[in-house]
């Protein structure tokens, strides 16, 4: 393991006080940084295309992931450290691959630009005032009033946690709430039918096309939920919401002018006593509740009410759902069905779904930023993570402009974006999760290790991800030398 982080500190695990329901928050920022991608964006263009054939595919992979999550979890309340540094500890090459991969998608900003396409939309249902083909109606322009919005809510208040939390739980009930209404509205027995039998459907059934190949599949079932670097983002809110080790810790805060002392970044670790066991027992139930019955049913609760509508309103017809326009579009078709109200219902939905998705992948990108610079680079850690937050915001956020600029122009769709990013994402999962759960096993104190249960499952998810990306990568070498 690597020697360049001191080792983890000695302390009691703080004692559990309160209910599930007053420490709820992570969780649910996990489930709003899932809603804008695979549910709103992937899996309906997929269910537009195919039907629910495929259903069960991105319930396998929310499956997998809650377990993934298990373990994130556990590291961050048995320690109080991000999983991040606890794969730092493992080997600090780790650090600079994952610096390579963050650059790379910082490059590839989605979510943004079909969130400034529907707000576009949104505000001029009719196209707006410009003539076709104006800059008014670039997606990167108006990416600033989306940019400008996320930083409001993240620099707002003191403490950045709080912010996104209050916002993404608002979100992610617009959402629930006005899927639930638009599925009610327009699905029959015969719809709730369908998708049952591609849940259910043994041998599992895979569709491909010349549109949807296996690339794009793996990059769907990545997606499905919270893959990728996403999925480390859930230890950064557990420390921040005071979970476990996390107790010891204080929030984030913006620190522009350089106020607050550097504080010891370095985790902690309980001896295996049985009031320290008992403790950690207690954290443990309420991540399981958190990720099982928080994340992982609301986000396959909007998943299939995403997919429910569409396939009510779309299947059979394979749109060009490559444009920025897709919001718009399913919008407009849920319109005439459901009146000028169902269209707007959908876009403000739409929004709710991608603001969240944007916020959360924001916020969790600048920690993963801050987490990556003070262990790569020694002599930033002169600097406080509070500190560091407005000069990454306003580094990245520009490569991120100028690559949607660059890559509109040339006429590289939303859903390329999505799929590269899911491609690079997935084989990215294949290095953190064993990483992870290595650490756990070996590092941890014996009452807070992995079951049985719990390394099968993950060992399991783990080899699914992995098949995938030797395919993708034997595949790209094989088209690369013939």
């Amino acid at each position: 393991m690597s020697d360049s982080i001191p080792p983890l500190r000695q302390g009691d695990m703080p004692e559990m006080k309160g209910s599930f329901w007053k420490m709820v928050g992570p969780g649910a920022i996990m489930v709003g940084l899932a809603v804008g991608s695979g549910e709103l964006v992937l899996w309906p263009w997929i269910t537009a295309r195919f039907g629910l054939i495929m259903a069960w595919a991105p319930l396998l992979a929310v499956f997998f992931q809650c377990w993934f999550n298990i373990e994130i979890g556990r590291w961050a309340i048995a320690t109080g450290e991000s999983a991040m540094n606890g794969m730092a500890r493992a080997s600090m090459k780790f650090i600079y691959l994952f610096l390579f991969f963050l650059v790379i998608l910082t490059m590839l900003p989605g979510w943004g630009r079909l969130t400034a396409a529907t707000l576009r939309f949104l505000l001029f249902p009719d196209g707006g005032f410009w003539s076709e083909g104006s800059v008014w109606a670039s997606d990167w322009l108006w990416t600033l009033p989306v940019s400008v919005a996320v930083w409001l809510v993240l620099l707002g208040p003191k403490k950045i946690y709080s912010g996104v939390e209050r916002t993404v739980m608002v979100m992610v009930l617009i959402i629930i709430v006005g899927m639930i209404i638009v599925a009610i509205r327009i699905g029959t027995a015969e719809d709730v039918g369908s998708l049952a039998t591609g849940i259910f459907t043994f041998p599992p059934v895979i569709q491909l096309d010349n549109d949807f190949d296996f690339l794009r599949f793996f990059g769907a079932l990545v997606f499905a939920g919270n893959g990728g670097f996403g999925i480390l983002f859930y230890s950064y809110y557990l420390r921040d919401k005071g979970i476990g080790m996390g107790h010891r810790f204080p929030m984030l805060e913006v620190d522009i002018k350089g106020k607050k002392a550097q504080e010891d970044e370095t985790g902690y670790l309980y001896e295996d006593n049985p009031q320290n066991a008992q403790r950690f027992r207690a954290w443990k139930k309420y991540v399981n509740q958190d990720i099982f019955w928080l994340f992982g049913a609301a986000t396959v609760l909007t998943l299939f009410l995403f997919m429910f509508a569409t396939f009510a309103v779309l299947y059979p017809q394979p749109i060009g759902f490559g444009d920025s326009d897709l919001i718009w579009k399913l919008s407009s078709i849920l319109g005439s069905v459901m009146g000028t109200w169902g269209r707007y219902l959908f876009l403000i939905i739409g929004m709710a779904a991608l603001f969240s998705t944007i916020l959360a992948n924001t916020d969790g990108g600048i920690r993963m930023w801050t987490d990556i610079i003070h262990k790569a680079f020694k002599s930033s850690r002169k600097w406080t993570p509070g500190q560091m937050v407005v000069p990454i915001i306003f580094i990245t956020w520009p490569i991120g402009f100028f690559s949607l600029w660059f890559f509109e122009t040339q006429g590289v769709t939303v859903l390329d974006f999505f799929f590269i990013n899911a491609a690079i994402n997935g084989i990215v999962m294949t290095v953190i999760i064993p990483t992870i759960l290595f650490m756990n096993i070996k590092v941890l104190p014996r009452s807070a290790r992995p079951s049985p249960v719990s390394v099968t499952c993950t060992l399991m998810g783990t080899a699914l991800y992995a098949v995938f990306s030797i395919y993708l990568i034997w595949d790209k070498l094989v088209a690369m030398f013939t």
